[in-house]
């Protein structure tokens, strides 16, 4: 008996190691994966501005989907503005990805974009009803050491996925293609644990007939367990259960998820929202599109530090604020220091962004990068950008481009779509290039938003930031935020909810100067 034990427990230790990530899942996943839903508060530092929910359905033949609904109410000029974002995910039966959509409203604002598979990748569709630009381009990830491109999971998908090929249980790290963002942008992500934690949450309330405001019955204590993830929409930390569900979020200078019950999540929100609408105008920044030529660095523009925390001057938890070390701009002594001599690049397998946006396959962004200067340091560089000035014209409205292709068929475009016109030609000609939007601290709460481009001439090399507005090196003043999405203040805003930026000493080195 002992002999039979023996075997069958070697059979399950080889059959369990030739097994790949797919043959798991599709093994696991009917079984473990059960239909339910998640409600969140959105949290901006310790005052709720919102809520979502994150639903996962199992379909026929094995297939899932995640659904997914954000609302947000942010200041707009004399009130407050909601934004609704929802999004579905379909899923195959090994738990690839076979489509998906998004849905983004608000006060003048309403697009949306759909993907399905395409050519080891995905074909990203952005459309705005309103009358705005559509636009179309084709995502593809490259992992080293694989020969063909590969599709990206969606950031939501990828707990579940670890759950069920046990990288949870292991805490194993990994590098997964994942894509974020508005717009989506994609590329080989690292992901690390953080640690175990318990989660009290609430999971059923009832109503006060007094007021008819829901009050907590049970609660809710699960362990779980920290993901941090270099997402291209920023450094972002998610807390997941043993099976993959999701029980809290926290952005690195934005929001926070808190789990909770729906009606308390929601209702109690909405009932309140009166009395909180003068705190949120109160206690979020005030997002500002920068216009003009004046982003560009001066000559004497060596470099700024900024001190990092949170609006209520807590500190930034350390993971997190390590993620946006990349290129010039690093994390040093637990401040931001960002240098206008450029740095070696410390991931270089994240360094390929697949950004559907930023159409290379294009024949007006093939005939563009033919005029393109080799040297992208000198005037014939800014003249050839300035050239691109006199064709697109910048526009901020939401309807405006903010693809390549769109920009130049157009004629107008939003910051980033400029910023994605010079991206797909640099790229078309041999260099490593990439979209960034960020933010400069202004007067009080004020943050300007602006879209610029960083770009390598060497695979391996050092990452430069130039204004898309004038071909020139980018003010050292500029935090990037992320390497995709929008600048719309709607849209970024999620994303610097809860930070502040005090300059530290303008113009300061630190320890590790750079090459």
């Amino acid at each position: 008996m002992i002999l039979a034990w023996g075997v069958a427990l070697l059979w399950l230790l080889l059959r369990n190691t030739g097994q790949t990530d797919q043959s798991r899942i599709a093994q696991q996943a009917s079984l473990r994966l059960a239909p339910g839903d998640a409600w969140f508060r959105v949290m901006a530092g310790d005052l709720q501005i919102g809520y979502a929910g994150v639903t996962l359905d199992t379909l026929s033949t094995g297939r899932f989907r995640i659904q997914e609904q954000v609302a947000i109410d942010l200041p707009s000029d004399s009130a407050l503005t909601r934004a609704i974002r929802s999004s579905e995910i379909t899923l195959g039966s090994t738990f690839t990805v076979e489509s998906f959509g998004s849905r983004l409203s608000g006060v003048g604002h309403l697009a949306s974009h759909r993907g399905s598979a395409e050519a080891g990748g995905w074909r990203v569709e952005l459309m705005n009803p309103a009358g705005g630009t559509n636009a179309s381009g084709l995502m593809q990830v490259i992992q080293p050491g694989r020969p063909q491109p590969v599709a990206p999971m969606p950031l939501r998908v990828v707990p579940l996925r670890l759950a069920l090929v046990g990288a949870l249980a292991a805490g194993d790290g990994r590098n997964l293609p994942i894509a974020t963002g508005w717009p989506p942008v994609a590329w080989n992500a690292s992901i690390s644990f953080d640690g175990d934690s318990s989660v009290i949450f609430a999971d059923s309330s009832e109503m006060l007939p007094t007021d008819s405001t829901w009050q907590v019955v049970r609660v809710d204590t699960v362990q779980a367990r920290a993901l941090l993830i270099d997402s291209p929409e920023g450094p972002v930390r998610l807390q997941v259960d043993d099976r993959g569900t999701l029980v809290g979020v926290e952005y690195a200078f934005g929001v926070r998820w808190l789990r909770d019950d729906f009606d308390v999540a929601r209702f109690n929100y909405g009932k309140a929202l009166d009395s909180l609408a003068g705190r949120i105008r109160a206690t979020l920044p005030i997002l500002v599109p920068h216009r003009g030529d004046g982003a560009a660095a001066s000559v004497g523009d060596v470099g700024t530090t900024y001190q990092v925390s949170r609006r209520d001057g807590s500190p930034i938890r350390g993971g997190l604020l390590a993620l946006v070390s990349e290129g010039r701009q690093q994390v040093v002594q637990g401040n931001l220091v960002i240098r206008a001599a450029p740095m070696a690049g410390r991931r270089d397998l994240r360094a390929r962004l697949a950004d559907p946006l930023a159409q290379t396959d294009s024949s007006s962004i093939e005939e563009l990068s033919r005029q393109a200067p080799d040297d992208t340091s000198g005037a014939a560089f800014a003249s050839w950008v300035a050239s691109i000035r006199e064709r697109v014209t910048l526009d901020y409205s939401p309807g405006a481009a903010q693809d390549a292709a769109g920009a130049l068929a157009s004629g107008r475009a939003r910051p980033e779509g400029l910023a994605r016109v010079i991206v797909a030609a640099l790229n078309r000609q041999g260099h490593n290039a990439r979209i960034a939007i960020g933010v400069r601290p202004g007067e009080g709460d004020t943050l300007h938003t602006h879209a610029w481009v960083e770009y390598s001439r060497y695979r391996q090399g050092s990452w430069r930031a130039m204004d898309p507005f004038t071909g020139l090196p980018l003010d050292t003043r500029w935090v990037r935020i992320s390497y995709g999405g929008s600048t719309a203040p709607g849209d970024l805003l999620p994303l610097v909810a809860d930070v502040r930026f005090t300059p530290v000493a303008p113009g300061a080195t630190e320890e590790g100067e750079a090459p």
